[in-house]
């Protein structure tokens, strides 16, 4: 048997049993009180229903993004990845970008789309998708720019599909209407969404099948874009910021010489009139010399002032030879310029599909710097 121990009283004073109230001592209308009712349970089972149903909701409103990521250039250049990515808005996504997503599709379900955008969604879903796809309306949504800084840094958020309280509709950013060919590309990408939808693939994102349908598009001339690998379009890339810093040396340097030149030009111009004036003159001495009889110029006159001519033409050929070359300088420089432009536009074009194109992250076009 194990050794047992009496506690103590701490006052060292008999404790004495809890007195139970005589009958005598209560009111003649008094009843045993029942315990208080334990209402936590019900609580919980309250917030789990709502929660459920809050889950419900969020998991059949479907939510796919066109975005585009601004890469702060570091070449001469403004060249960058531009990203345009589909991202499905999940049950427990509670990030503030989706939350502002939730936020503007919540306020624009229902609304009519823009007729032009709609006119242009028809046309596309007639001659690529033979009419098959639903009306689905589509939106001019300026607050689409509110989403990207949510989502990070130089982010630009261009077109939402969404499908909310059974029914789809497509929103693009206020910021695409001055480029039709940019608006065009989104509109298919978001229609590509609205494609794997109607198919049954609600969750594809940007998986194979919506790259695939995206190609087909792009292959049939439904919009401009370039389909090509991430070397090929980082191997374009280092060669454009390459060939930038060279076109821009060459173009300080073809400055620097056309300015030496212009003052080249300024000075065997005016030894060209100091010349003609002084042969002017020898020959009105001449001439008074002829008629008087006396005071024609010297000979070591004559053969000094023939001397700088001499000299002054020379000086002339040196110069349009200097001038000759320069212009067949200037001509390579176009040419490269002209090979430049066209590259940039091709890689345009290749970050343009599938993801589409943005403005401030596009190669932009070089100008003539020798006019």
């Amino acid at each position: 048997m194990g050794l047992r121990t009496r506690m103590e009283n701490p006052f060292n004073k008999p404790v004495s049993p809890p007195r139970e109230p005589a009958k005598s001592d209560l009111p003649a209308n008094w009843r045993p009180r029942k315990p208080p009712r334990d209402w936590g349970p019900v609580f919980v089972f309250l917030a789990a229903a709502l929660a459920l149903v809050a889950w419900w909701r969020f998991k059949n409103s479907n939510n796919f993004s066109t975005a585009t990521l601004k890469v702060n250039p570091s070449s001469v250049i403004q060249l960058g990845h531009s990203a345009v990515t589909t991202s499905g808005a999940s049950a427990d996504d509670s990030s503030p970008a989706a939350v502002k997503s939730h936020e503007i599709t919540a306020q624009d379900s229902g609304k009519p789309g823009d007729p032009t955008l709609d006119d242009e969604y028809r046309d596309i879903n007639q001659q690529f998708y033979g009419g098959k796809l639903p009306t689905v309306p589509v939106l001019w949504e300026e607050r689409l720019a509110e989403i990207g800084p949510l989502i990070a840094e130089g982010f630009i958020e261009k077109g939402l599909w969404t499908s909310r309280d059974n029914h789809e509709f497509i929103l693009l950013n206020t910021s695409l209407s001055p480029d039709a060919a940019d608006t065009r590309r989104v509109l298919c990408h978001e229609i590509v969404h609205e494609y794997m939808f109607s198919i049954g693939e609600k969750y594809e994102g940007h998986g194979p099948k919506f790259q695939a349908e995206l190609l087909r598009l792009s292959q049939a001339g439904a919009f401009e874009g370039i389909p090509a690998a991430e070397g090929e379009k980082a191997g374009l890339k280092a060669w454009l910021d390459n060939e930038s810093v060279r076109l821009e040396g060459e173009s300080a340097q073809l400055n620097n010489e056309r300015f030496d030149l212009e003052q080249e030009r300024g000075a065997v111009d005016r030894e060209g009139e100091e010349l003609n004036q002084e042969v002017r003159e020898l020959n009105q001495r001449m001439s008074t010399a002829n008629a008087q009889q006396s005071g024609w110029p010297s000979d070591q006159e004559i053969a000094a002032s023939k001397a700088r001519s001499r000299a002054h033409d020379q000086k002339a050929a040196e110069f349009n030879q200097h001038l000759t070359n320069f212009n067949a300088r200037i001509a390579n420089y176009d040419s490269a310029l002209g090979n430049y432009n066209r590259s940039v536009a091709r890689y345009n074009l290749m970050i343009a599909f599938p993801d589409g194109l943005d403005e401030a992250n596009a190669a932009h076009a070089k100008q003539p710097v020798v006019q």
